[in-house]
This record gives structure tokens, sequence and C-alpha cells, in this order.
């Protein structure tokens, strides 16, 4: 069995969460027009936010690893941004993804946890 790759998963999320995209897409073209160059951090705190605020989907979440192709997928969309979203080669693009794992919680009165 072949585990998905990075960018697939990546490319799922995206078609899976439109509204999220759609703000993206927003936000990216509200710099573009003001001129600035932004990195797809700061898109992606912005939409967590705004999808924090309107109440939607309580589990909502943005994996940081699929930034690189949200910003792709912008580019793509509307080549106008190429010049304002600076993209870096993914080294890990095409390599099977891992599942998170999950730590167990620290407990900062735990005698170990003290310096």
């Amino acid at each position: 069995m072949t585990h998905p790759t990075l960018r697939e998963r990546a490319i799922e999320w995206m078609d899976t969460n439109p509204d999220a995209m759609q703000h993206f897409a927003g936000f990216a073209e509200q710099l573009r027009s003001l001129g600035r160059r932004f990195g797809i951090g700061l898109l992606a705190e912005r939409v967590r936010w705004e999808m924090t605020l309107r109440g939607g989907d309580e589990d909502f979440k943005v994996n940081n690893n699929y930034r690189a192709y949200i910003a792709r997928r912008l580019i793509q969309d509307d080549p106008r941004l190429a010049d304002h979203i600076k993209c870096r080669v993914t080294k890990a693009a095409d390599l099977p993804a891992r599942d998170a794992i999950v730590a167990s919680p620290a407990d900062p009165f735990e005698e170990s946890m003290r310096p």
C-alpha cells in the first residue's frame, strides 16, 4: 500500500476547503493591489483568524506543511501574484507523507519538567 505524498494531501485539502481557498485568494489580492510582497505564512494566519471569527467548522485547520502548495496554487490561479509571493524549492513534495505524531501532554508541575 502506498502512502499519499505531501503534495497529494495538500491538493486534497485545497479541493475540499474551497471557502478557505477563497479567503487565501482574496487576501492575496488585497496585498497584491497594494503592491506589497508577502509570505504565505501571513495569509495562513489571516485565514485561520477569519475562519475562526466566522464560526465555521470548529475542527478547521490549515496544516503548515500545505502552505507551499497553497502559495503555488494561488500563483497558478492568478499569475499576477508571482511577483508578490516568493516560493522556495520543496524537497519533500513527492515523498510519502507521514502521519502526525501526537505528543503526550506536558505537565508543568511534574518534577522532571522543572529546571
